[in-house]
C-alpha cells in the first residue's frame, strides 16, 4: 500500500484534513511550481496567489476521489490530482493576464484601453467610450489604464474576480464598436 493510498483512507471522511495533508505533503512541489511561475510571468503571478489557488483547487479535486474510483491502491498517488490542480490555476491565471493585456502602452506611453484590434491614430471618440461604461466599468479601466492591481479595484468595488474579468470583457465588446 503506498503512503498516498494510507494518507487517503486515515483522511477520508474528513476532506479539509485531506486536503491540509495532501498540501503539506506536496508543498515543496507547489512552491516550486509558484516560484517558477512568478519568475516566468515577472511578478504578474504572484506566488502566494498561486499556492492559495491550488490549495482551494485541491479542495475540488480531492472531494471527487472515492474508494471506487481508486482501480490499484499500490499505483495511487495524490500527485496526479496536485500537478493537475496547479496546472488549472496555471491556465486560469494565465487567462486573467490575457484579460488584463487589454490596457496597452500607446507610442506617447500614455495607457489606452483597446482590444486585440490595432488602435487607430483617431481615438476622439474616448469620451464616447466612456459614456457608453457603466460606473463600475468606468473605474475598472480607470485604475488599469492607471496601473493599479486588480486586487486593490476589487476590494474598493466590493466585487468579485470573476465579476471584475467580466466587465472587462464587456468593456472590450462596447470599445470593439468605436474601432
Amino acid at each position: 500500500m503506498t503512503r498516498d493510498y494510507e494518507l487517503f483512507l486515515k483522511d477520508e471522511k474528513n476532506l479539509s484534513k485531506m486536503v491540509t495533508d495532501v498540501y503539506n505533503l506536496y508543498k515543496p512541489y507547489i512552491t516550486k511550481k509558484a516560484f517558477f511561475y512568478e519568475r516566468c510571468s515577472k511578478g504578474q503571478i504572484l506566488a502566494e496567489d498561486f499556492m492559495s489557488d491550488v490549495y482551494v483547487k485541491l479542495f475540488e479535486f480531492l472531494g471527487r476521489i472515492t474508494k471506487e474510483r481508486i482501480k490499484d491502491e499500490n499505483k495511487f498517488s495524490f500527485f496526479v490530482w496536485v500537478h493537475f490542480a496547479s496546472t488549472r490555476v496555471f491556465d486560469k491565471h494565465m487567462k486573467l493576464l490575457k484579460v488584463e493585456s487589454c490596457c496597452l502602452d500607446d507610442e506617447k506611453n500614455e495607457n489606452q484601453f483597446c482590444s486585440n484590434y490595432k488602435v487607430s491614430e483617431t481615438l476622439c471618440e474616448i469620451n464616447k467610450f466612456f459614456e457608453k461604461l457603466s460606473e463600475r466599468q468606468r473605474i475598472i479601466v480607470e485604475d488599469k489604464k492607471n496601473g493599479i492591481h486588480e486586487i486593490k479595484t476589487l476590494k474598493k468595488l466590493r466585487i468579485s474576480h470573476g465579476t471584475y474579468c467580466s466587465e472587462i470583457i464587456k468593456a472590450k465588446k462596447i470599445f470593439a464598436t468605436y474601432i
